[in-house]
């Protein structure tokens, strides 16, 4: 399936470290931390803001938009490091998945969650810190 292809690289990239902390585990970290790593492992991305002011990155990987949404940020700090990460991109469903395969799909990977919407497939990691 397409969807699992492209969710797994970014999935990769999130929890790959750049190359310089490789061995690093991060138990927080900030959009411009975040999109230093994304950089490093040769991804784009344009750091922002939510509507809540949390950090938020959006780009493109292999041609697929996707978005990086922050939560459990500490607003006193500055900047602000958080605690969670949640990836979000979404997919038209020209390969005809049906709802079995998002079904296994879900059921099988604790992390990842896809679903149907109206406007296409999409698909969700969230990854939290230890």
């Amino acid at each position: 399936m397409k969807f699992l292809s492209v969710s797994t690289i970014a999935v990769a990239a999130l929890l790959a470290g750049s190359s310089a902390q490789a061995a690093d585990m991060y138990s927080s970290v900030t959009g411009a931390d975040m999109l230093q790593i994304l950089t490093e492992a040769g991804y784009s991305g344009t750091l922002g803001k939510d509507n809540e002011g949390d950090p938020m990155i959006t780009g493109q990987i292999e041609g697929y938009k996707y978005t990086l949404f922050f939560y459990r940020c500490n607003k006193q700090q500055n900047p602000e490091p958080c605690l969670d990460l949640q990836f979000h991109s979404s997919f038209t469903n020209d390969t005809n998945v049906n709802y079995a395969a998002l079904n296994a799909y879900n059921r099988d990977n604790r992390f990842g969650q896809a679903f149907f919407a109206t406007n296409g497939l999409n698909f969700g990691f969230d990854q939290s810190a230890p």
